[in-house]
Order: structure tokens, then C-alpha cells, then sequence
């Protein structure tokens, strides 16, 4: 009986031992928040992959805020990761993967087989953001969170959140499903440096749609941070392939017909003078499409329209009354020239009015004989925004009226 226990405690205490000799810390691993992939020559791409150090968030060493980016040339990602696992003491860990960028370049040429590839990887999760920038390396290693301690965190608030108006969300499992589909079309946040060529000219369409009185270029913004890192556009895309780039109001635009836009600056141009107001929606967009041999498009947008900035000579020419239509009528005009290159020159339906065309069918085989792609870059678009402009100070003609 006694050798049966001493048997019995014997092969507990292995069990327990050989249950702890697999047993991994937290710190026994390096876990990347975000991934780079930039193209390098032939058929190799350069994949840099930015570690958080768990034992360094929040102590700033270096300026680093506990990032370390290392990078290697190499076929594919996985391949990559083992090259890089020859350098790092530790083992690669993606479950904490916020973003993945692809250069440009890769862009351009197609991202599927990376996309499909991410998701099925069990680590990474759906919600991994997807983006775009010229150089993946140097964003990534201009990247330096300031007012936050944990750089997964960062990446959460800068991208899902309302911390800032020039974000579109683009998640790796909408993308996977709209490269795989033959309806939806993605549009992807451009990231850049400041102070460098966040933004190419030919991706912004200089030729057939320059930048619009209202934008601004990213490299000229009066900024000072140690975050050089930033959201300096969007990147449009057909199907998995990129096929150019969009300003910050481009963006602003997008947001506003696809029903995400949240209180954003506006400025507008008057006889030399600018007008600044806050925009937002107190009414979901309403969308029509009537599907001929040319697609009529409806759009009415519903706008809050607060006045923070309204010089004297401003207030003076349009008055109380003159302000709403004014704004109207700019956003109108700049609403209709951001269509026009999507559609006409860009041939890609970024605002997905497809799912609207769609009801105007009673089956798959009459839409898909429609030919929605095709039809698309002749549609006619009829803009309508109603402003209601809250009024702030005061106005030339409540002067005047309050003199009677």
C-alpha cells in the first residue's frame, strides 16, 4: 500500500514538472503590434515588424516608448519572421497585431495573396487595421506614440476610435471579403512622415483632378511633434489593387456619403477671406440610384454646420441668411468634383453605390447582366446638402435689425 502513494506522488510531482518544462512568461516572447511591407528587388519584399518590449512601455527609453523595429528581406512574411527570429531572443508572437501596411508599391500591384494569407493565420486577428504608405520602413520608424504608454493602445485610438476625423476603419477580414467579391470596393488610410512625401503627385491624380481650393498639402502643415508619423490621406482601391491616392478632404468627402463622418473642421475660401466651420451629420445620408444606360446617383447630405471662424467682411457680404447656402453650395461643388474623379477617372465605386443598384433588380442574374462596374464611370450624380448653421458672435444683419 505504502509503494502504491509513493508511486502515486511520484508521478504527480512529473506531471506537475513536465506541465511547467512548456510554461512561457509574458516577457518570453516579442509580440508585434504592427508589420511593414515594403517592395524590394526581384521577387523578394522587405518586411519590417515593429516589437513591443514589455519590460520597457512605458519608461520611454530612447524616445522608443518600448518599440523596436527590425526588419528582413525575404519571399514571404513567414519566412521573414524565422530570419528575424535569428536576431531576437525571443519568439514571435502575433496575437497582439494591430496593423499591417503595404507600401505603394506593393499596393499597386496587388495585395491578395498577403491579405489571404494573414487570414488564415489563427493569430492574427480579423480586426487587424489594413493601410497604405509610401515607405512602410520609414513610417514605422518615425512612429513614436506620444500621450500613451502602450503602442497596441495607440493604434487602437488613432484607428477606431474619435480621436481623429481623417481615419477610414479598414479591417483585414473587410478586406479579404471585398478583394474575394466582385461588389465591394476598399478604401485604405494612407500613412506618411511629415515633412517628407507622404503623398505622391500621380497618386493624387494631379493631371485630371489637382487638389481642390479647400485641401492642403501634408508636407506644408505647420506641425512640430515627435510623432512624425501620420494619417496624410486615403488610398483607393479596385478589387486588391491600388490604384491612387487621396487627400485628407478626399477622405472627409468619403466619410460623409458612406455614413461615418464625425464633427470635423471645414474651411472655406471667400474673396480672400476664410470661413472655418465644424461639420457634422444630424441626419443619416439619403441615397437613390436609378440604373439606365447611364446611373443616376441621388445624394442628399444632412449637416450641422457650427461657425468658429466668420471675419467681418464675411459676415458682412452673406449675412444669417447667405451663410447656410454658401456652405452648401461649396460643399456641393467639391462633394461633385471628389465623384467625378472616383467614377470618371479612378473607374472604382468607392462609396459602394452598388448595394443600392442592386434593389433595383429581382435577381442575381439581372444584376449581374447590368453590368454595374462598366455603367459606373458614366453615372450622373445629384448632390443636395442642407446645412443648418449654428450662429457664433455676431452677424452684420442682426446689428443692423437690432437698430430698428
Amino acid at each position: 500500500m505504502l509503494k502504491k502513494v509513493i508511486l502515486i506522488f511520484l508521478s504527480v510531482i512529473l506531471l506537475l514538472l513536465s506541465g511547467c518544462a512548456d510554461r512561457k512568461e509574458i516577457d518570453d516572447y516579442a509580440y508585434v503590434i504592427a508589420a511593414g511591407i515594403d517592395k524590394a528587388d526581384g521577387e523578394k519584399y522587405k518586411f519590417t515588424v515593429s516589437l513591443a518590449n514589455v519590460n520597457a512601455i512605458g519608461e520611454s527609453k530612447g524616445g522608443t516608448n518600448g518599440i523596436t523595429n527590425v526588419s528582413a528581406v525575404a519571399t514571404d512574411f513567414y519566412s521573414a519572421l524565422d530570419i528575424i527570429n535569428n536576431t531576437v531572443s525571443k519568439k514571435m508572437n502575433l496575437s497582439h497585431t494591430k496593423l499591417i501596411i503595404f507600401s505603394a508599391d506593393t499596393a499597386r500591384n496587388g495585395i491578395k495573396n498577403f491579405t489571404d494569407s494573414f487570414v488564415r493565420e489563427l493569430k492574427i486577428r480579423p480586426g487587424t487595421i489594413v493601410a497604405v504608405s509610401e515607405n512602410c520602413g520609414d513610417y514605422l520608424e518615425n512612429l513614436s506614440p506620444v500621450l500613451e504608454i502602450n503602442p497596441e493602445k495607440y493604434f487602437k485610438e488613432i484607428f477606431e476610435t474619435d480621436n481623429t476625423n481623417y481615419s477610414v476603419r479598414s479591417y483585414l477580414s473587410d478586406f479579404f471579403y471585398a478583394s474575394n467579391g466582385a461588389d465591394k470596393t476598399m478604401v485604405l488610410p494612407f500613412l506618411g512622415v511629415m515633412g517628407e512625401n507622404a503623398l505622391e503627385k500621380s497618386d493624387a491624380g494631379e493631371n485630371e483632378n489637382p487638389l481642390g481650393e479647400n485641401d492642403f498639402d501634408i508636407n506644408q502643415l505647420p506641425i512640430k511633434a515627435k510623432n512624425k508619423a501620420m494619417i496624410s490621406g486615403i488610398a483607393y482601391f479596385s478589387g486588391d489593387k491600388m490604384v491612387a491616392g487621396g487627400t485628407l478632404h478626399e477622405n472627409i468627402y468619403h466619410l460623409l456619403m458612406t455614413k461615418s463622418a464625425k464633427k470635423t473642421a471645414y474651411a472655406v475660401k471667400t474673396d480672400g477671406e476664410i470661413l472655418a466651420v465644424l461639420l457634422s451629420e444630424f441626419r443619416k445620408p439619403e441615397i437613390n440610384v436609378k440604373c439606365g444606360e447611364n446611373p443616376k446617383i441621388g445624394i442628399n447630405l444632412f449637416l450641422d454646420c457650427e461657425t468658429v471662424y466668420l471675419p467681418d467682411k464675411v459676415s458682412e457680404k452673406l449675412g444669417s441668411d447667405g451663410l447656410e447656402k454658401f456652405v452648401s453650395e461649396d460643399l456641393k461643388k467639391n462633394l461633385k468634383s471628389y465623384l467625378s474623379k472616383t467614377s470618371t477617372f479612378l473607374k472604382t465605386d468607392t462609396e459602394n453605390f452598388s448595394r443600392y443598384a442592386k434593389r433595383n433588380f429581382l435577381t442575381q442574374k439581372a444584376w449581374d447582366e447590368y453590368g454595374w462596374a462598366e455603367k459606373y464611370k458614366n453615372a450622373e450624380f445629384d448632390v443636395n446638402v442642407e446645412v443648418n448653421v449654428a450662429k457664433f458672435g455676431v452677424l452684420k444683419d442682426n446689428i443692423n435689425d437690432s437698430k430698428k
